[in-house]
């Protein structure tokens, strides 16, 4: 996605809010859909992590999963 045009600003800030949407949805879904969609959530930021791995270009967002990551465990 951000090698297709997608701003690396733009991913750092969903980035920064999935913690609270995560929270949020947890009043929101029955356990076992939270359970999936945390699943989701921490699929999607391993994957941005593995891609920007060693890329000093995107150092910054590489650092906010990261974050969010241990957030989420």
């Amino acid at each position: 996605m951000l090698e297709q045009g997608l701003e690396q600003d733009e991913v750092i800030q969903l980035v920064q809010k999935m913690p609270s949407t995560v929270v949020t949805l947890k009043s929101q879904l029955a356990e076992e859909h939270y359970r999936n969609a945390v699943f989701n959530y921490k699929t999607l930021l391993k994957s941005f992590f593995i891609q920007t791995y060693n890329q000093s270009k995107y150092a910054t967002l590489h650092q906010q999963i990261a974050t969010c990551l241990n957030e989420l465990s």
